[in-house]
């Protein structure tokens, strides 16, 4: 198997699938990388006060925070995104992940979006109760494909 094929599929595949969101109310597809989303950080480092002209961390972007929060941490920090429902998380995710394609130089991390609730649904259908990740990869696509 060719990763860096696989990996560029994937890709392709990312883009396709989590480049827009849909608008509730006319049903048009919407670009996600003009999607604006307030969001308030909780929980984030502090390594000192922020630059002169900045402002606070928590009204700091959402994304260059995490993204701090995440090359800060060699193996990589798991995120969770919480809020109120219809508030931007969804958005800010897809967002998140779709930038993260685009910043990556190599093939060495994927990243990979799940959702709550899927992720809870193969929980329960799959009874689940170790490895989320893999029952999930697993419970997905199969043990044999290509991108498990």
């Amino acid at each position: 198997m060719d990763g860096a094929a696989e990996h560029l599929k994937y890709v392709a595949w990312v883009r396709s699938t989590f480049s827009f969101v849909v608008d509730a109310l006319s049903g048009e597809r919407l670009d996600i990388m003009l999607q604006c989303v307030t969001l308030r950080v909780e929980g984030a480092r502090h390594d000192g006060p922020p630059p002169h002209g900045a402002r606070e961390a928590s009204q700091r972007d959402a994304f260059e925070i995490v993204t701090r929060e995440v090359a800060a941490d060699a193996h990589g920090k798991p995120v969770l995104v919480v809020g109120e429902a219809a508030s931007g998380k969804s958005t800010f995710a897809r967002l998140f992940l779709i930038l993260c394609i685009q910043q990556q130089q190599a093939a060495q991390l994927v990243p990979f979006l799940i959702t709550t609730i899927d992720l809870v649904r193969i929980i329960k259908q799959n009874d689940l109760a170790a490895d989320y990740l893999d029952g999930y990869l697993r419970s997905v696509y199969g043990l044999n494909s290509r991108r498990y």
